[in-house]
């Protein structure tokens, strides 16, 4: 079966998210969630060492990404596009802890950025 993986990312890149507890301090509960939280982190590493490449190939070619405070909707390749761009202009990204929810092959995760 394909699992599905729905990322929510909740916040805005603020100093004072940087003082609390990330995804690296996050216990998971079960082997779904181990897996989860690796690819959270691989995640925030290939943003953080700017490797676009390495980025967009975590996510499945049919992928929708919602970005920006518009919440706008596009494609993997619609991404692709804007991703260096938005890469140097965030910066570095650090998760914080994730709320994650496993309902057969559906996982939600709610982290704040």
């Amino acid at each position: 079966m394909r699992r599905v993986l729905i990322l929510i990312l909740i916040g805005a890149f603020f100093s004072f998210f940087y003082g609390c507890a990330t995804v690296h301090d996050y216990e998971p509960k079960s082997q779904d969630e181990v897996e989860i939280k690796a690819l959270l982190v691989d995640m925030e590493t290939k943003w953080k060492n700017l490797d676009k490449p390495g980025y967009l190939a975590l996510m499945s070619d049919d992928a929708k990404i919602m970005y920006g405070r518009e919440r706008k909707i596009v494609s993997k390749a619609e991404y692709a596009k804007l991703l260096p761009e938005r890469m140097k202009e965030l910066g570095p990204m650090k998760f914080g802890t994730p709320e994650i929810n496993v309902t057969g092959d559906t996982a939600t995760v709610k982290l704040s950025v």
